[in-house]
């Protein structure tokens, strides 16, 4: 019981809402050029797995969202450091 409410709060259902948010934002920096182009797509794969974890029958693409979603996000946090170095 206590392993499937640490799983609920993490995965929750809102898989579709942060693949909405990880793909518009991987889209715009993207389109900007703010950020590198491999992980802007990797940001886009990942929101697009993410949307399509809602279908039940492919509830595969909630692990493809979950896992690729770690690795974005750190990416994304090294990035971000890096840049905040060289702007101080």
């Amino acid at each position: 019981m206590t392993i499937d409410s640490v799983l609920g709060g993490l995965a929750g259902s809102n898989e579709a809402i942060g693949g909405i948010w990880i793909l518009l934002l991987s889209w715009a920096a993207l389109r900007t050029g703010e950020l590198s182009k491999v992980l802007n797509y990797l940001g886009v794969v990942v929101g697009v797995a993410g949307i399509i974890s809602i279908v039940p029958a492919l509830d595969i693409f909630i692990y493809i969202f979950a896992l690729g979603q770690i690795v974005w996000f750190i990416w994304l946090g090294i990035a971000m450091l890096r840049s905040g170095k060289s702007a101080a």
